[in-house]
């Protein structure tokens, strides 16, 4: 997995699109690079004191704004 951190404190409601936010940025300015694992759904929320859902759905708002991830075991790959 990666070294990159969520910045929890910086989350805002609707959490799942300032998740997603965070992650798009992430991976925009090249502090997440192809092929990196994301923690699986479960680990991520249990980290961030998240519903595994809110996860979920940051992870469904990257894939609808056509940032690739791909999830074959439930662990995001970006």
């Amino acid at each position: 997995m990666t070294m990159w951190y969520i910045d929890r404190p910086a989350l805002r409601r609707p959490y799942y699109l300032s998740l997603a936010d965070q992650i798009g940025r992430a991976i925009g300015d090249g502090r997440l690079a192809a092929g990196v694992r994301l923690p699986p759904h479960r680990i991520m929320a249990d980290g961030l004191k998240l519903s595994v859902q809110t996860v979920s759905r940051a992870y469904e708002e990257l894939i609808l704004s056509l940032i690739h991830i791909s999830e074959p075991t439930r662990q995001a790959e970006i």
